[in-house]
């Protein structure tokens, strides 16, 4: 009987989870539309990606995240290093000026980045682990970046879009402070599940750096 609450609630967590796909969507949405925000986009829907843990004691809250975090956490490090190994081998050097960008925004090897243009990015798939997508960000068919480590994936179309890479290289920051790609990913799963994905530390900080490129000119 554990078991089956168990397992229904952690299903009920990844579709939460398929809700911040939504969410990061928008994110992209207001970068390419020069917003400042998520509410200033007309398809925003103000929700709280953590409701499910109101009224939860503290110790429970800690001990679903720390489950919903254990579960999703090997495969999502197996899929991220094999896409990084991907984009490296594919993949294009930073120009100059996106090497300034990466060592404004934090990060210190600049050189190991390699950005690769692609139709559609690639996703997990399953509905099982769509969750892992909040990573990575998702507009409904399909995201327009990813970052994976030292390896960024652009959506072709949104490839010269200064906003998007910037807010992916702020995420290639957040892989090297943190330590690689089992540890951003530990951190990034945790603060989506306990303080929503708006309110995620990591999001909050990749959106704010690219805030400004998000301005139109003399914005």
């Amino acid at each position: 009987m554990i078991c089956w609450i168990g397992a229904s609630v952690f299903c009920s967590e990844l579709w939460n989870g398929s809700q911040c796909l939504y969410r990061e969507s928008l994110d992209f949405q207001y970068h390419a539309k020069g917003s400042s925000g998520p509410e200033a986009c007309p398809d925003y829907i103000a929700h709280d990606d953590s409701a499910w843990l109101a009224g939860v004691s503290p110790r429970m809250k800690a001990l679903w995240i720390e489950f919903i975090v254990k579960s999703t956490l090997p495969f999502g490090t197996r899929w991220v290093e094999r896409q990084e190994a991907a984009i490296l081998r594919d993949g294009r050097p930073l120009s100059e000026w996106e090497t300034m960008w990466a060592t404004d925004v934090g990060v210190k090897r600049p050189e190991a980045v390699r950005i690769l243009p692609v139709p559609h990015i690639p996703t997990p798939g399953s509905w099982f682990t769509r969750f892992l997508s909040t990573i990575f960000g998702s507009l409904a068919e399909g995201p327009a970046g990813m970052a994976v480590s030292y390896g960024i994936y652009l959506e072709a179309s949104q490839a010269t879009n200064p906003s998007l890479l910037v807010h992916e290289l702020t995420h290639v920051a957040q892989f090297e402070r943190l330590g690689g790609v089992e540890e951003f990913l530990r951190e990034y799963l945790t603060q989506c599940v306990r303080d929503g994905y708006w309110d995620s530390e990591m999001e909050m900080e990749a959106r704010n750096a690219a805030a400004p490129f998000s301005r139109p000119p003399g914005g």
